[in-house]
């Protein structure tokens, strides 16, 4: 008999402990819920993009679902792009209530990337992925996500992405297989695409990019665009070089998630209404951190607001004929690639005794796709290509076992 009043006893004061932990818990966020309302940062005479890994959305089910919904809420930006959304549905839950926001994915197999813009400000939109074939797994594990729109009657595009994770912070250029280098190389595509297709145009490349951008040179994956600031920005470079408080990822801690301009956007950067931010969710929480790892993510956001300038109007870099001319050794050479950007099939014209004995169409990583080989002798060549997939290609002239020139060339999906 005593036995089972001592049972009696230990259940009902587990379950009146479990039902007292259950009411704090709700008291706990109802309260956070509450302090979150309290959040500003985008205003009606800026445009403001964010990047945000939102760990495992929902890490905390409802918790964080309702967490979320209430920060896009109340920060009334324009644009999030996010990273580690393992449930599209929860996603659209979380903004149901919100009348002027709509939530984009990329194709089914989306690994996690998505977008939230704002309807009332954000028109024209698409959505789209490239790089998305099994040979670029390796380098980008989770295909870009591409939005482009229209703000105020001008095209912006912006680019989200997850790079790989993980490494020793040193970089193996000579390992193919080092993090480091897989980042390195997926960068590289992302940035050689921009480059070819819309290096005139404004684009924001986005996302939890899991490297630092104050690594030494020797292992600074992004060095090429941080040397070159007449085309290139780093927007959230200065976040980088702040304390460690107030870095992305505090747990480590370390700055991972970057927003990167290009040429076109410089001049907005450069405004003295423009901000950049980390923005530290967690301490509008009683809890601080804690309640916000527990409750949302291990990642803070980080966002860009900045002017726009209607007068800065970036040309049309859309390219229906390439003709070019080099020298080398005395000799010229006439070509013309066309179309560059294509979607499929490229034409290739040599014009005139070239002494061209062999053109080759490689990939991003090398491997040559296609092969034509002619004589030294041969006048006027012209050759129809159907490129097999999207993605960023080589064309190269050669003379016997000298490379004439090498040339650029994109296929859109």
């Amino acid at each position: 008999m005593k036995n089972l009043l001592s049972i009696l006893i230990v259940i009902y004061t587990f379950q009146a402990f479990s039902q007292k932990s259950q009411t704090n818990l709700k008291l706990e966020n109802a309260t956070s819920a509450e302090s979150l309302q309290k959040l500003k940062w985008g205003t009606d005479s800026t445009f403001e993009v964010i990047t945000w890994n939102i760990e495992r959305f929902p890490k905390n089910g409802q918790t964080t679902i309702d967490s979320v919904g209430k920060i896009i809420s109340a920060l009334n930006l324009d644009l999030w792009a996010l990273q580690e959304i393992n449930d599209s549905n929860k996603l659209k839950q979380a903004i149901a209530k919100l009348p002027n926001y709509k939530a984009v994915f990329g194709t089914a197999s989306f690994r996690g990337l998505a977008y939230v813009y704002n309807t009332k400000t954000m028109d024209s939109v698409e959505v789209f992925n490239i790089f998305s074939q099994r040979q670029y797994s390796s380098p980008l594990p989770r295909s870009p996500l591409i939005i482009k729109f229209k703000y105020k009657d001008s095209t912006i595009r912006v680019i989200n992405n997850h790079y790989k994770c993980c490494g020793n912070g040193i970089w193996d250029k000579s390992n193919l297989n080092d993090e480091e280098s897989r980042r390195y190389k997926g960068h590289r595509l992302i940035m050689d695409y921009v480059d070819s297709l819309w290096k005139d145009e404004r684009v924001i490349l986005v996302g939890d990019l899991n490297d630092i951008l104050t690594d030494g040179r020797s292992n600074n994956i992004f060095q090429k665009e941080l040397d070159d600031t007449s085309n290139y920005r780093f927007v959230d470079l200065s976040v980088a070089k702040d304390a460690s408080k107030n870095w992305s990822y505090p747990t480590w801690p370390s700055h991972l998630d970057h927003i990167l301009i290009n040429q076109a956007l410089i001049k907005q950067f450069k405004q003295p209404t423009t901000e950049v931010s980390c923005i530290q969710v967690d301490q509008n929480l009683p809890n601080k951190w804690s309640d916000y790892d527990r409750m949302i993510s291990d990642h803070r956001p980080v966002g860009f607001k900045f002017e726009f300038l209607m007068n800065q109007t970036p040309k049309d870099t859309t390219i229906k004929d390439t003709t070019n001319s080099i020298s080398k050794e005395g000799k010229v050479l006439n070509y013309s690639i066309y179309p560059n950007p294509t979607k499929s099939l490229l034409n290739i014209k040599i014009q005139g005794k070239q002494g061209v004995t062999k053109v080759e169409i490689r990939d991003v990583l090398g491997k040559i796709i296609v092969q034509k080989n002619t004589s030294e002798n041969t006048t006027d060549i012209e050759w129809n290509f159907d490129l097999p997939f999207s993605g960023t290609y080589f064309v190269q002239f050669w003379e016997n076992t000298n490379l004439l020139k090498t040339e650029k060339v994109i296929r859109t999906e």
